[in-house]
């Protein structure tokens, strides 16, 4: 019975109990504010923090001694105890009620997602749609907008934006951390009398808004962009899909002046040579308190991660799949086992804030998102440290392909030790020993049939093209040979985390 007391498990069992600690993790971790994570912002917490849950957890360890010595007292104190602990966690989390279907069924709302069948039509339209271009593409045009907004260089976006979604805003400072949920194509049609196509993107996002005045204001927003392009035009090959660049000639973006590029001296209004937003619906709630601290939100950031409780969503079709179209067990236990070290590889760079070691792994757009997090640390003088990463569960979801990609989404079930401390070494949030468990899903594009080139080498860290050791720049080229390996053509490379309550088919 003594040895069962002073078994540290045992101690450890009870703390869990009590202690809920939050985490970060890769692109903020905890922080996204649609439900137990994302990649920023968030339901903030206030009042209690580290040293009042040491004094808890030196109480505990005191009163637990009690029990075994005098139960009498002990079991009473114990339970008070519990008490206290509840009442205190429920005061200094004011997300709990706001989460109370959290973890169920009944949370998750019936949304019926068709952009499975809009991508079809469009396809029909336009044989080079390819939705994990389109996507990278889609993402990386939403987070430059929102923070070319913010510096007042929407101008430079010209050639991508109706003028009217190109003013200044005289009372904003800056808009940073960008973070979007998840997109999807809500309708996708056809103006057949000027020859274009149309289609809705729906997205679900956050970032933070800083005033003249330093106030700063996370928002959580739903937006709708409309989008058209010529049936006359092709979508561009992954290569040339760039929101940087003339949807023409490929000249640099800041060549291009109110919509006109000084290199081809051409248009791209309503759609000439690629998609051209025309229209924005945004809907947008504050998530916390506007403070005149300098300091990011996703520091101070408390959440839980309830999502882990939500049931997988799943391709019923997905097993059939794997059989057809990845070439039975060998080439899915390739992509397993890819999956699997890109992960542990994640986890090492953004603990260790080289995020330049993740680079071979990542779409572009994916990368520069991430990115933005291991700054914002730097900056505020902060470290994210991730100890002991462990995988307990790979369950495959889907699988899809179109003329340029395959993807295939995994729903990760993760835990690690995971806390941040500033620049003295104090920790700030989460717990050097309590490992935290959370699952997202991840999805991984591979380029076949065109966009498919063969590697000299399947070596993790050897570069697929030349075979040398793999150092990639940040434009996702080999140093060495010079051939850009982060667009999938040679192996899996991650394209997209997105959370639990965020997910859908």
């Amino acid at each position: 019975m003594r040895r069962f007391f002073y078994s540290p498990y045992v101690w450890w069992f009870f703390v869990s109990l009590v202690f809920l600690q939050a985490d970060a993790r890769i692109g903020g971790g905890d922080s996204y504010g649609g439900g137990s994570r994302g990649s920023g912002g968030g339901y903030q917490s206030h009042g209690g923090g580290s040293g009042d849950g040491g004094a808890l957890i030196e109480l505990l360890y005191w009163i637990l001694r009690i029990c075994f010595r005098y139960p009498k007292v002990g079991i009473p104190l114990l339970l008070i105890l519990a008490v206290v602990a509840y009442f205190y966690f429920r005061r200094n989390n004011h997300y709990e009620e706001y989460y109370s279907s959290y973890g169920t069924q009944a949370y998750r709302p019936v949304v019926v997602n068709r952009t499975r069948d809009y991508v079809g039509k469009i396809v029909e339209q336009d044989p080079n749609f390819s939705f994990p271009i389109f996507k990278d593409f889609i993402f990386s045009l939403y987070h430059t907008y929102h923070e070319y907004r913010g510096r007042n260089k929407l101008y430079a976006l010209s050639a991508f934006f109706d003028p009217k979604y190109l003013g200044k805003n005289s009372n904003l400072k800056n808009v940073d951390g960008v973070v979007v949920g998840n997109c999807t194509i809500h309708r996708a049609s056809l103006n057949l009398a000027a020859d274009e196509m149309i289609i809705e993107v729906g997205f679900s996002a956050n970032y933070t808004e800083i005033s003249d005045s330093n106030q700063r204001t996370r928002y959580k927003l739903l937006e709708t962009w409309k989008l058209k392009k010529s049936l006359k035009t092709l979508s561009k090959t992954p290569e040339d899909m760039s929101v940087n660049s003339c949807p023409n000639c490929g000249a640099p973006i800041t060549e291009t002046i109110s919509g006109v590029c000084r290199s081809c001296n051409q248009s791209n209004q309503n759609g000439r040579f690629n998609w051209y937003v025309f229209s924005i619906v945004s809907a947008k709630e504050p998530l916390s308190e506007k403070t005149t601290s300098i300091s990011h939100s996703l520091t101070s950031t408390n959440l839980v991660d309830y999502g882990t409780q939500l049931p997988t969503i799943r391709d019923p079709m997905v097993q059939n799949q794997i059989a057809s179209q990845l070439s039975g067990d060998k080439d899915y236990d390739h992509l397993k086992t890819r999956a699997e070290k890109i992960f542990f590889e994640l986890q090492k760079a953004w603990s260790e804030k080289k995020w330049d070691l993740a680079r071979p792994f990542e779409t572009d757009t994916l990368f520069q998102s991430h990115l933005f997090w291991i700054e914002d640390f730097k900056r505020n003088g902060q470290t994210n440290h991730i100890e002991n990463p462990m995988i307990t569960g790979l369950e495959p979801v889907s699988l899809f392909q179109d003329k340029f990609y395959m993807s295939f989404t995994f729903r990760v079930f993760a835990s690690m030790v995971d806390y941040t401390v500033d620049q003295h070494g104090q920790i700030i949030r989460g717990n050097k020993k309590l490992p935290v468990s959370f699952s997202e899903y991840w999805t991984f594009v591979k380029g076949i049939k065109t966009n498919q080139k063969k590697a000299k080498t399947m070596d993790f860290h050897l570069c697929p093209s030349c075979g040398a050791q793999l150092k990639i720049e940040m434009s996702g080229q080999c140093e060495f040979c010079g051939t850009k390996v982060t667009l999938g053509q040679f192996d899996w490379v991650l394209s997209q985390i997105e959370q639990d309550e965020e997910f859908s088919l």
